[in-house]
């Protein structure tokens, strides 16, 4: 596991060493610079390893941001994947810093961010801090206590096999996910070509490795449709806003199955 020095950092999200907030914003905004919560997240133990930010915009030094921390310590946990926290932040008040629980997956290098909202409270999976305060134990806390929570989920999901019918239907749902729930568009693609399999590990049918494989081929792209090709998913809010309806869609069949 590499850990990114300062350098590295600024190389790769600049916004994340903004000073002040962009001009546009009111007076009542209350800026939180992420520089600060990166301090925080080192006193314990939880290191920066990968990093971006938004690139279709004019205000680079305030573009929504997201950086990714792995404890020093972390191992391949069950299902393959360890933990992450993940925090996302924009200093143009287009959003409220928020700090997500997630996790990496070992063999295809790949992240995947945890949405499951209610399942401990309302507020479980949107740790939102708009205060100059910023209630970093709160936060860290609950990303912590999710991701306790989230592992003894994909072990549940290990558990539920999926039949042919299940894992297209499956498939189907994810694309409309990815295509903001367009069917017009979403129709241009098979769902089978989304279950498509990478590597000799993923050929399993329960409900982890379905979400898996999908997510991944959701995300790296590649996947051909009747008029293109899919393109990897990279702006910080599409990547969030579809991992999570990933999440969330698993979830969903879980409780199908009579787990979650």
């Amino acid at each position: 596991m590499k850990i990114l020095d300062i350098n590295e950092l600024h190389r790769l999200v600049p916004a994340a060493f903004a000073d002040a907030p962009a001009n546009t914003v009111s007076d009542r905004y209350s800026f939180i610079p992420t520089l600060r919560v990166v301090g925080q997240l080192a006193e314990q133990d939880w290191f920066p390893v990968e990093a971006s930010q938004s690139k279709r915009v004019g205000d680079p030094i305030h573009a929504t941001h997201m950086i990714k921390f792995r404890k020093l310590d972390t191992r391949i946990q069950i299902g393959g994947v360890a933990p992450e926290i993940w925090v996302i932040n924009n200093h143009a008040a287009l959003r409220r810093i928020t700090m997500r629980a997630g996790f990496y997956k070992w063999a295809c290098s790949n992240g995947l961010v945890v949405s499951v909202p209610g399942m401990i409270d309302e507020r479980f999976d949107k740790i939102h801090i708009d205060n100059a305060a910023f209630e970093f134990e709160k936060a860290f806390a609950i990303a912590t206590h999710r991701l306790q929570a989230a592992t003894t989920q994909i072990e549940e999901w290990m558990r539920i096999p999926l039949n042919f019918v299940e894992q297209n239907d499956f498939a189907a749902e994810a694309i409309l996910i990815r295509n903001h729930d367009d069917p017009v568009w979403s129709k241009h693609f098979d769902a089978h070509e989304f279950l498509t399999r990478r590597r000799p590990e993923d050929k399993g049918h329960d409900l982890w490795t379905v979400f898996n494989v999908v997510q991944e081929n959701i995300m790296k792209g590649g996947v051909q449709g009747a008029v293109r090709t899919t393109k990897p998913i990279t702006q910080v809010a599409e990547v969030q806003r579809i991992n999570e309806g990933l999440w969330q869609l698993a979830t969903e069949y879980g409780t199908f199955h009579g787990v979650n």
